[in-house]
């Protein structure tokens, strides 16, 4: 939530990354379907990783994700 698009730095470290850990890369992202791949990008993190952006955003993980597709509702 603290991020800000387009600021070049991501602002989930320490237990938020835990939680919502960084879609890190180490090449150049690759667009998938219905991906722009003009939007795709990279910053820098703290540590040296390189992170994948969208559109001026960094991009990350949840912790909780056990299958990909959209999320569902827990009882």
């Amino acid at each position: 939530m603290k991020d800000k698009q387009h600021s070049g730095v991501s602002a989930c470290v320490d237990d938020c990354a835990v939680e919502w850990p960084p879609l890190t890369v180490s090449a150049t992202p690759a667009a998938g379907p219905g991906v722009d791949p003009l939007l795709l990008g990279t910053i820098s993190r703290a540590g040296g990783s390189t992170q994948a952006t969208y559109n001026g955003w960094p991009l990350y993980y949840y912790n909780m994700d056990t299958i990909p597709g959209p999320p569902t509702a827990q009882a």
